[in-house]
């Protein structure tokens, strides 16, 4: 296992992949630390740039025509490592700053947002809250290669673990194109509850159905789906509108809703 992992998400961008890979892999290797290429292109030219440099801690996967979110589950699921970190192919290592970064590594902490640049002066801080933490850091958490989070910390739960492990505190509503009730006939009780998404690719699978109210949010037939940040956004709006106004009735306004 190595102590970091740089799960690196690209497409068609070969050239890109293997100027980073020449300047960086050989120093990460150094700090034991491991490259895993997430590629969604087509052709092969990333692969064959990536094989060409037989580097032993560079991990190659191809998922052509997948989304970003897809091939970054799938790069922190697959990555061997204590640590990780998602990032672009034009990502610049400051290989400088690595021993302040791996002493923070060292020290066990779950997220570490690892920034070059600090307007707003916080220099070094522990948070007990990570509310507290995004509230101060969320503009410099969105740049990619900043933040370092222990694998630990990150789980994928199959329907049943998920289900086993909070089935009995909550309730669970699994969103779904087989969703067995639409969004806007749903209204949840003041009581704790999960709303449950899959990956972008394929979704949940069916064994969801079977756990708590499947749900689906009726849409267009013009399209095959909505995508996962329109999906969550709207499955958020809806609970969170009819659990703070329980009582109240909601119409569209929309003039094309009739």
């Amino acid at each position: 296992m190595y102590k970091l992992a740089f799960v690196i998400v690209t497409y068609n961008r070969s050239t890109m992949v293997s100027s980073l890979l020449k300047k960086a892999a050989n120093q990460w290797k150094q700090y034991d630390s491991a490259a895993y290429i997430m590629d969604g292109s087509e052709d092969l030219k990333t692969k064959e740039a990536v094989e060409s440099l037989a580097l032993s801690n560079v991990v190659y996967k191809s998922f052509p025509g997948t989304s970003i979110l897809y091939r970054l589950i799938e790069g922190c699921a697959i990555a061997d490592a204590k640590y990780i970190c998602i990032c672009g192919d034009s990502v610049t290592p400051v290989f400088k700053n690595y021993g302040q970064l791996f002493s923070a590594l060292d020290k066990d902490y779950d997220l570490i947002d690892f920034t070059y640049r600090d307007p707003q002066k916080i220099c070094q801080k522990e948070y007990k809250s990570i509310v507290e933490m995004y509230k101060e850091l969320t503009w410099d958490m969105t740049h990619m290669g900043n933040v370092f989070f222990r694998k630990e910390s990150y789980k994928l739960f199959s329907s049943e673990e998920y289900y086993k492990k909070y089935g009995n505190e909550r309730k669970i509503y699994p969103f779904m194109l087989k969703g067995a009730v639409a969004l806007d006939e749903i209204y949840p009780e003041n009581v704790p509850f999960s709303l449950v998404f899959g990956n972008e690719a394929t979704g949940l699978d069916d064994g969801w159905l079977d756990v708590g109210k499947s749900i689906l949010i009726p849409h267009s037939k013009e399209i095959d789906s909505l995508n996962l940040s329109l999906a969550v956004g709207i499955g958020l709006y809806e609970f969170t509108k009819k659990v703070k106004s329980p009582d109240k009735k909601y119409q569209c306004r929309h003039n094309s809703c009739g």
